[in-house]
This record gives structure tokens, C-alpha cells and sequence, in this order.
């Protein structure tokens, strides 16, 4: 599996008080506004491209309602997952992202979903190193003028990059004499100290 590409995101929203926070949150729920089922429904009519497509599986990606406002309404803690998303780069992120797990939807068991995947991209968010997990439901539909099978992103969670750690063989600061999205890491790198959802067991067996 080829490596995975770094993108480096700079974040066009800071958060000093709660009036600041908001208007982030409101920024964030605006853009995932924009690839709704119904943005998406649009787009397809009018031939034209998707803005928020996976390269490695090559799925068009939309956002429901529902998810949007869990992701939306992150609490203070989940302030780099708003800045990500309210940013110009939440695309290229979504882009990068590799699949590294499917799985039957064991939580929940619902009707429609035909399996549930994890997707990671390595990230530098204003000189921080994390990585990025994206859940997104692949959905079967019931008729209508949609693709029979739709996925759609149902979680975005931000994990710190483990300090003196080779987890990507970078540091925790971009390198400002070389663009950040040059850099490369590999799968084994990517996935360094994580673990699968279906059994808990560190991704390292399936990437040795």
C-alpha cells in the first residue's frame, strides 16, 4: 500500500472565550452544511464534482444531519476537530484518509447500514502533529433518486501524536523550510499505537 500524504492544516479560527467558540462551532456546522445528502442530490444533477471524495476508495462522502450536529457540537475538548472541519484543508484531510477496517455495525445493529469503516490521515493542525479517524457508515437505500449505496461520515475524532515517539518519523513542529504537505508516512507508521474497533487489538499484527 502506498504511503499516505501529510496535509497541513492551518486552522482560519481561534478560540480565546466562549463568544469565540461559538463562532466556531457555527462555522463548523455551516461547512458540514455543505455536504449534505441534499448538496450532494444537487451536485449529481448538475454533473458536476463532489467536493468531499475519498482517494483511496474513491466514495463520495456526505455529512446527515444528524451526524453534522454531534460533530458540531463538540464540547471545548474537541476544539481541534472544530477548527479542522471550519477550515479550508477539511477536504484534503478527508481525501488522504486510508481504509484500514470494516466491519458489521456492532454497536448498533441498524437496518440500513451495511457496514461501518475507519478511515485514518496523519495531520499537522497549526504545527501539531495528530491523526485524524474518520467513521463512515456505508448506507443502503430504500429507492429514491439517490445511489443505492451512500457513505456518509458519522464521526470525526482527532488523536494527539505520541511525543518522542517514531510514530510518523516527524516531529511535533512543521518544518517552515519545507512544505508539510510533502511529507509522507507509512501505513505501519500511520497506525503506530492504534487500535481496531471490532476487537480492540493493535493494528501493528495486520500491518507488520
Amino acid at each position: 500500500m502506498p504511503d499516505v500524504s501529510v496535509a497541513s492544516v492551518k486552522s482560519d479560527f481561534q478560540v480565546y472565550d466562549d463568544a469565540s467558540f461559538v463562532v466556531l462551532r457555527e462555522k463548523a456546522d455551516a461547512v458540514l452544511k455543505g455536504y449534505s445528502p441534499e448538496m450532494f442530490k444537487k451536485t449529481d444533477e448538475n454533473n458536476t464534482s463532489w467536493r468531499l471524495t475519498n482517494s483511496d476508495t474513491g466514495w463520495p462522502l456526505i455529512i446527515g444531519r444528524e451526524d453534522r450536529k454531534k460533530i458540531a457540537k463538540n464540547p471545548k475538548r474537541g476544539i481541534p476537530i472544530l477548527q479542522l472541519v471550519a477550515s479550508r484543508f477539511f477536504a484534503e484531510v478527508v481525501a488522504n484518509a486510508v481504509l484500514v477496517e470494516s466491519h458489521k455495525d456492532l454497536i448498533h445493529q441498524h437496518i440500513d447500514v451495511v457496514a461501518v469503516h475507519r478511515l485514518y490521515a496523519p495531520m499537522f493542525l497549526d504545527g501539531k502533529l495528530y491523526r485524524v479517524k474518520l467513521t463512515v457508515k456505508e448506507m443502503g437505500q430504500r429507492g429514491g433518486n439517490l445511489p443505492n449505496r451512500l457513505h456518509s461520515i458519522d464521526g470525526v475524532e482527532i488523536e494527539n501524536a505520541p511525543l518522542g515517539n517514531p510514530l510518523f518519523g516527524l516531529t511535533n513542529q512543521a518544518d517552515t523550510a519545507q512544505p508539510t504537505t510533502r511529507h509522507t508516512l507509512s501505513i505501519a507508521q500511520l497506525l503506530h499505537g492504534a487500535k481496531r474497533d471490532s476487537d480492540g487489538q493493535p493494528f501493528e499484527e495486520d500491518t507488520a
